[in-house]
């Protein structure tokens, strides 16, 4: 099966992706996605708001980088390595 991890943490990155998901989705016997949340947005109900209005899944992971030093985000970066994805789709104009 093909693993991709799909990385948003904005309103605009959801909305880009969220087409995106919809379609791996209609693939998923041959597709697992997952969905990581930066955490940029870190106050509950705007995020939550983000999966509701675009119709996407909730975050498979949810980095919190907004709130949480680098530091201690560690345990998440571990966890994401072990998914061993076949691909990987980064949205945003962060620094690469």
């Amino acid at each position: 099966m093909i693993k991709i991890l799909l990385v948003a943490g904005a309103r605009p990155n959801f909305m880009k992706i969220s087409p995106i998901m919809r379609e791996l989705e209609k693939h998923s016997d041959q597709i697992q996605s997952l969905l990581i949340h930066t955490g940029q947005h870190y106050d509950h109900s705007m995020s939550a708001s983000f999966f509701k209005d675009l119709g996407i899944k909730e975050p498979d992971f949810n980095l919190e980088v907004g709130s949480v030093p680098c530091r201690s985000n560690r345990q998440h970066h571990d966890q994401i390595r072990r998914c061993l994805p076949s691909g990987k789709a980064r949205y945003g104009a962060g620094r690469r």
